[in-house]
């Protein structure tokens, strides 16, 4: 019946008003996800939200992940660099990008940052 019923349902909207829908559900989906990336307590949490974030290459996206580069946790860090780097059409191997992962390897130092 609900097979029957959909096809209809969609016949109600414009072509832009679907496409309006699915963006702005996708926007809603993006930002909670960011925030866990941001700010999720667990860094395995956070590290698979920065694997699935690869999959939204937009710009809040790309910045958050850009933020995540910077995180305490080196999981998180390295997995931030790689899904800039699958967004941006590079193999997402971290380690095969010697300059940049010495960098993310480096033990942080919060005070250093205040």
């Amino acid at each position: 019946m609900l097979q029957q019923a959909a096809p209809h349902h969609f016949l109600l909207f414009t072509d832009e008003e679907i496409l309006s829908r699915a963006l702005e559900s996708h926007i809603f989906y993006n930002s909670y996800i960011i925030r866990i990336l941001l700010e999720y307590p667990s860094p395995y949490v956070q590290l698979n939200a920065a694997r699935k974030l690869r999959d939204f290459p937009i710009t809040r996206v790309i910045a958050a992940l850009y933020d995540a580069v910077c995180d305490i946790e080196y999981l998180v860090r390295n997995h931030a660099s790689e899904s800039l780097l699958f967004i941006h059409g590079l193999e997402p191997m971290i380690s095969d990008h010697s300059e940049i992962f010495g960098l993310i390897c480096t033990e942080r130092d919060p005070e250093k940052e205040e």
